[in-house]
């Protein structure tokens, strides 16, 4: 079970949740099952069929399965956060909001309803609230990393840069076993321009997990950043050859080829990173860039007029895209 962030238009909140807040609101249903397995009751099998519908993407059919079990235990604080994901997925995030708080009046020491309900006003942009509902979910469950991980990206956004950096150090002293963690401290670093501390962070995501692709990609934008283009070219081919249809291993490897001067490959990658998604405001822009610098290149005006054309498409492409 999941909830998808709606995007808050800053490329660190997006860096900074995918991976981790998908682990973290999986956490909560995997000790649902492990919990099932050894207590199954009538109500655990209704979250069952629910996880399965979830799982499927069909959220009605979820609601209904919890429907009838909150029928038989009205009380039990567990049905009213399935609620709250299931509508948040729907897109219903004022009720979402309504059932994680109905979770909360169920069980005021239920620290999942407090982070999820975290999490939602966390991305509607309401800090002050998701910080008091992490602060809460941590008070009752301290040694839950995740959580710690997660107010950190809160307390980023608000500029407690200091708060960020101790709550991203105590999830990894509470579980250093977890790749994640140390690749959030790392995008937390690299948003601090702190280069070299995001590289030594993302080494150890890596040691940790050699085949998640996002891994590979933050290396990757951090050798870049250090003028390190080898290993950049290096990681960012690694990140292409785990998926050649990830937009960000090839926006990003063509990034690398700019700066190479190898304007064919940037060209090539950035027209990729546009087919995988054709609403990239950036790709667009990027590749009209590349346009313009092959046109100064060759002495043939007629090749010389395409690539402008091509240019002028381009920029007219991203001028009437948000993203």
């Amino acid at each position: 079970m999941r909830l998808i962030a709606p995007p808050r238009g800053l490329k660190l909140r997006q860096a900074l949740f995918s991976p981790a807040m998908i682990k973290h609101f999986c956490l909560f249903f995997v000790f649902t099952i492990i919990i099932n397995n050894i207590y199954p009751d009538e109500i655990d099998e209704y979250l069952n069929v629910a996880d399965i519908y979830i799982n499927e993407n069909r959220y009605l059919e979820a609601q209904a399965s919890v429907l009838e079990a909150i029928k038989k235990k009205p009380d039990d604080a567990r049905l009213y956060l399935y609620l709250g994901v299931i509508h948040y997925n729907l897109d219903n995030i004022n009720t979402s909001l309504k059932y994680f708080s109905q979770a909360i009046e169920k069980d005021a020491a239920y620290a999942e309803a407090y982070a999820k309900r975290g999490y939602v006003y966390f991305a509607l942009k309401d800090d002050e609230k998701a910080l008091v509902n992490y602060n809460l979910a941590i008070h009752y469950a301290p040694e839950n990393d995740l959580y710690y991980a997660e107010r950190a990206m809160v307390h980023a956004f608000m500029g407690n840069f200091t708060n960020a950096h101790s709550d991203y150090n105590k999830a990894i002293e509470i579980n250093p076993l977890d790749p994640e963690n140390f690749h959030q401290r790392g995008i937390f670093f690299f948003g601090m321009r702190r280069f070299e501390d995001a590289l030594n962070d993302y080494n150890e995501a890596i040691r940790l997990n050699k085949d998640n692709i996002n891994f590979f990609n933050s290396r990757g934008a951090a050798y870049l950043a250090l003028g390190k283009h080898k290993e950049a070219l290096d990681d960012l081919n690694n990140a292409v050859q785990l998926d050649n249809n990830n937009f960000d291993a090839c926006f990003g490897r063509g990034l690398v080829y700019v700066v190479m001067k190898k304007y064919n490959e940037a060209m090539a990658d950035f027209t990729a990173a546009i087919m995988i998604n054709p609403n990239s405001k950036k790709a667009y822009q990027n590749r009209a860039i590349i346009y313009q610098q092959l046109a100064k290149m060759t002495d043939n005006q007629m090749q010389k007029n395409d690539y402008l054309q091509k240019a002028r498409e381009d920029s007219k492409i991203a001028e009437r895209l948000n993203n």
